[in-house]
């Protein structure tokens, strides 16, 4: 439906011309199209749930940051964690499955 809007709408059709009406399902329109092509494009990272940096790392495995740091220096949670130049991303759920199994692993 939201696509159907926006066709109705001339590009060069002035904004002025419009009812409040018709601008506001013009926005609606617009606004539903920019999510649906944001989720096609993030594919599978919509139900995510993202820490980020040593700060939120060591918040979700509750330990300091210095700790995080070496947890994550010793690669355990290398499949979780996403780094590009300073930016670390760590995937929550994925993190704490492999940090469970190394507990298990050192019993």
């Amino acid at each position: 439906m939201a696509r159907e809007l926006i066709m109705d709408f001339k590009r060069d059709m002035p904004l002025y011309s419009l009812t409040v009406g018709e601008f506001e399902q013009y926005i609606t329109a617009v606004v539903h199209k920019a999510m649906g092509d944001y989720e096609v494009g993030t594919k599978g990272l919509q139900n995510k749930r993202v820490v980020y940096g040593l700060t939120g790392l060591a918040e979700l495995l509750a330990c300091s940051i210095s700790t995080a740091g070496r947890i994550k220096q010793s690669g355990i949670l290398n499949e979780a964690i996403t780094q590009i130049g300073k930016k670390i991303v760590v995937d929550v759920d994925k993190a704490l499955d492999l940090y469970k199994l190394s507990k298990q692993k050192e019993r």
